[in-house]
């Protein structure tokens, strides 16, 4: 249960969105998306090339991203997005993890100040009893005033 208020209008970060990594060599995207019943926002293939060098991805890659779909600019609203979508599927994800899937939560963070983005105890708790760690990408807008 949410005992937390969000702040959308987070005055220290310009933009944010988080997204659930799962990275395998051996499980497929389809397969994870099949076992999770629940479509990526973005995947990729072991062996698939990408970039300006065509250079081969050397794991399959399934993403579920805030990206287009949370418009806030505190984390927590973007953690809680993804973790109440797959909360109900714990047993897949577990199941996921005992294929050898590594999975995690990785946001990123533009910030135009002071402050960070912050991660709720309930949040930690939830995210815990599924094995997945959070991480962020932070970069600094050298375009704002760092005295907000």
């Amino acid at each position: 249960m949410k005992t937390y208020s969000y702040n959308d209008g987070y005055a220290t970060c310009v933009e944010t969105r988080s997204s659930l990594r799962i990275f395998s060599d051996i499980v497929g995207p389809l397969e994870v998306a099949a076992q999770l019943d629940l479509q990526p926002t973005k995947s990729f293939t072991k062996g698939e090339p990408f970039g300006k060098s065509q250079q081969l991805r050397k794991s399959n890659g399934w993403f579920y991203s805030t990206k287009g779909f949370v418009q806030s600019r505190d984390t927590r609203r973007h953690l809680d997005w993804i973790i109440d979508a797959i909360e109900p599927r714990r047993a897949a994800i577990h199941a996921l993890v005992e294929l050898g899937c590594k999975i995690d939560i990785f946001s990123f963070w533009v910030s135009i100040g002071h402050g960070g983005p912050t991660i709720e105890p309930e949040q930690m708790r939830r995210l815990s009893e599924m094995k997945i760690s959070v991480g962020w990408d932070v970069y600094f807008d050298e375009n704002n005033d760092e005295d907000r």
